[in-house]
């Protein structure tokens, strides 16, 4: 095909499950400049046949099959045709576990544009982010973008930290319940924190809303009060319901993560006021002081401003859209 006649504004979007989970991208579902593609694997269904009711290709099943056909077990199955209409692709990074390497050195001999934008840090200990990693390195990568200030100083990424959240609707009650909220999962050496985060605020008297999700098999120590997680995520709308029942949600991050996590877009979008224990949030936009702090520990905690009911306003604008990525 003539190269005239493709769409170089166009980009092909390969996310996955957990991007797709937390609607993130969803602002670009009727935009006519993406083609957005879901990389998890399809379960196909055979209807009267119950041992091959549901059937879930595994990575290893999907090694051994020769390409094209491989791939029209997963959401991109149209990957290849969709190269005449543009050679851009941009990868949410752990859509990458179900990209092998022969799949991208393909795609880069057929003329594509490969760009990696990585949502999590570099020491993330998300199994799914691990599994990634090495492909990190390939020399398949036009450029590799990263959500993290401190990854794109260390390994030479761009940084790109505020374009990839989808304000979702929903509706915030005048008078909060809670004073404080937090929800994430035991990963990151952050449990003890997370523990005594809810004790101090508790004996404080603040009335506190804590979901922890703790993954098979994973040692934890339980504390009263805090509601446990097993397994699966909740959905995201009910966590957003949640939240927005809360006066200060809780940002504990990762040990070793530098960028923003969610619980900071969703403090903007609803008009919250967060505590963080990320100290590059005077550098973020909409940081005010009047509605984010910064704590260590426990100790150094302002108990009255985050029990205070007091009006918060960030005048967002969808600056976070990941319309701004196209």
């Amino acid at each position: 095909m003539k190269a005239g006649n493709q769409n170089p504004s166009k980009t092909i979007i390969l996310y996955p499950y957990g991007a797709k989970h937390l609607g993130l991208l969803d602002d670009l579902k009727s935009n006519s400049q993406v083609y957005l593609r879901y990389s998890e694997r399809k379960t196909l269904r055979f209807p009267g046949l119950s041992f091959l009711r549901r059937v879930h290709f595994s990575p290893k099943l999907n090694r051994l099959l020769p390409l094209p056909c491989k791939h029209l077990w997963f959401g991109f199955s149209d990957i290849f045709s969709l190269l005449k209409q543009t050679k851009h692709i941009l990868i949410i990074d752990t859509a990458l576990r179900s990209l092998d390497e022969n799949l991208l050195q393909k795609l880069k001999a057929k003329g594509a544009i490969l760009d990696l934008y990585l949502i999590n840090s570099m020491n993330a200990e998300s199994p799914r982010f691990l599994e990634i990693k090495p492909k990190l390195s390939l020399d398949v990568w036009h450029k590799i973008y990263t959500f993290d200030p401190v990854d794109a100083q260390k390994y030479g990424y761009t940084f790109r930290g505020f374009d990839y959240y989808s304000k979702q609707p929903v509706a915030v009650p005048e008078n909060p319940e809670f004073d404080a909220y937090f929800v994430g999962g035991i990963k990151g050496n952050r449990e003890g924190l997370i523990n005594h985060l809810y004790q101090a605020i508790s004996n404080h008297g603040g009335k506190c809303d804590f979901h922890v999700m703790v993954y098979k098999n994973q040692k934890y120590t339980e504390i009263e009060g805090i509601h446990y997680i097993q397994g699966n995520w909740q959905p995201y709308s009910n966590v957003l319901n949640d939240l927005v029942k809360s006066n200060t949600i809780i940002e504990v991050l990762q040990e070793g993560q530098s960028g923003a996590s969610l619980r900071y877009f969703e403090a903007v979008c609803y008009n919250k006021k967060l505590l963080t224990n990320n100290p590059h949030i005077i550098d973020f936009p909409f940081y005010d002081a009047r509605y984010m702090k910064i704590f260590h520990d426990a100790s150094d905690i302002d108990y009255d401003w985050l029990c205070k009911r007091e009006p918060v306003e960030y005048n967002y604008q969808g600056e976070f859209s990941p319309r701004r990525l196209i």
